[in-house]
């Protein structure tokens, strides 16, 4: 029997594995494609978070969950950077002599120290005819040298202005630096106030007028956790992964309460007695001096009349006599400062907030002097 050959009849199995081919092919393009997509929405859902983060749109919740992140997972830490301070046994941590440099998002700035740590030349370290004293707003944070208040102060007075001030420290620690300097010329003390200073100061006062000092290993730790942080950097889908979730729990949040007058007169008077104990802690610093009390706090925001609650108690403690006789003065820089006049995530004056605390400053130490 003759056999017949018909075309196309003997690669049929190459036609089927051809087509099986191009099926796998297919899909594999449809799988990568997919993941292109997938990963192209999760670059822009990241791109639109981190937008959220840097410019919040109108609405406290937005803003207020852009700084908690700001202030928690992404800002450097001054005191804990170790090329810009180092372990004081007296105060925690001091300046390192010399300069750094200090930035973040919204700044980028240099701090010089001079030989004692502080943020002021060598030469107000002589006999200073003014002595500030305060947190980092005074201190300087997110400006650069001469942009300080003090600094200014220093220019427009013509006088040796020593700027002893220090993030982190209260009115406690910043009264300790008097005990370092030279005073015998000095007229005029800035004591700056915020609300803040007041965890240092309970402890001061609940514990008989003494303040434990971290130890130097706490402080190291502290520098090590900070460094890690900051090597961290940015990975993919951080602000998906840690600001996504804060965001979302600011929202659902109810609004926090707000103090009425009362509670909030309660609460001052009681910070304006904490304040008073660490003045007769430091009395023997004090004597002679015109001592300017300055209420100056974060992101221009005062919740509390600080003030008028420490005007009331310092007479009363006055009147009873229990208050060492010290020259105080009470200024108010919520009067003269707007929210413009701060960074929009960091808690800290522009230059033009120092100008105007500055020229406000002036006015009330050339009455004194």
């Amino acid at each position: 029997m003759q056999l017949q050959w018909y075309p196309g009849e003997g690669n049929t199995s190459v036609t089927h594995s051809s087509a099986t081919k191009k099926r796998s092919l297919l899909h594999l393009s449809l799988m990568a494609l997919g993941i292109c997509l997938s990963l192209c929405l999760l670059a822009l859902a990241e791109l639109g978070t981190y937008l959220l983060f840097i410019s919040p749109p109108s609405g406290a919740a937005f803003l207020a969950a852009a700084r908690t992140f700001y202030r928690e997972q992404d800002r450097n830490l001054v005191h804990y950077m170790p090329e810009c301070s180092r372990y004081n046994s007296r105060t925690t941590y001091r300046l390192k002599p010399g300069s750094c440099r200090f930035a973040t998002r919204e700044f980028d700035t240099t701090i010089s120290a001079n030989a004692l740590g502080f943020r002021s030349s060598a030469e107000d370290l002589d006999s200073p005819e003014v002595i500030v004293l305060g947190d980092s707003q005074s201190f300087g944070w997110g400006v650069n040298d001469a942009e300080t208040y003090p600094a200014i102060l220093k220019q427009t007075l013509g006088l040796k202005v020593l700027n002893g001030s220090m993030p982190s420290y209260a009115t406690v620690r910043e009264l300790r630096v008097l005990d370092e300097v030279e005073t015998s010329k000095t007229k005029v003390l800035v004591l700056q106030y915020c609300e803040n200073d007041r965890h240092e100061n309970a402890t001061f006062a609940q514990n008989d007028g003494v303040l434990p000092i971290a130890s130097e290993q706490v402080y190291t730790e502290r520098v090590a956790e900070t460094v890690t942080r900051q090597n961290q950097g940015y990975y993919p889908g951080k602000y998906l992964h840690r600001y996504l979730p804060m965001l979302y729990g600011t929202l659902r949040a109810s609004s926090p309460e707000l103090l009425d007058l009362k509670k909030a007169r309660i609460l001052a008077a009681h910070d304006a007695g904490l304040f008073l104990r660490a003045l007769q802690g430091a009395a023997k610093s004090l004597g002679g001096l015109e001592i300017v009390v300055l209420h100056l706090s974060s992101y221009n925001e005062y919740s509390l009349p600080f003030i008028p609650a420490l005007q009331r108690r310092w007479a009363a403690m006055q009147k009873a006599k229990r208050m060492p006789d010290l020259k105080l003065h009470f200024v108010r820089a919520d009067q003269i400062l707007d929210d413009d006049d701060f960074y929009r995530l960091d808690d800290h004056m522009r230059p033009q907030g120092h100008r105007k605390v500055a020229k406000l400053l002036a006015e009330v130490i050339k009455t004194k002097l």
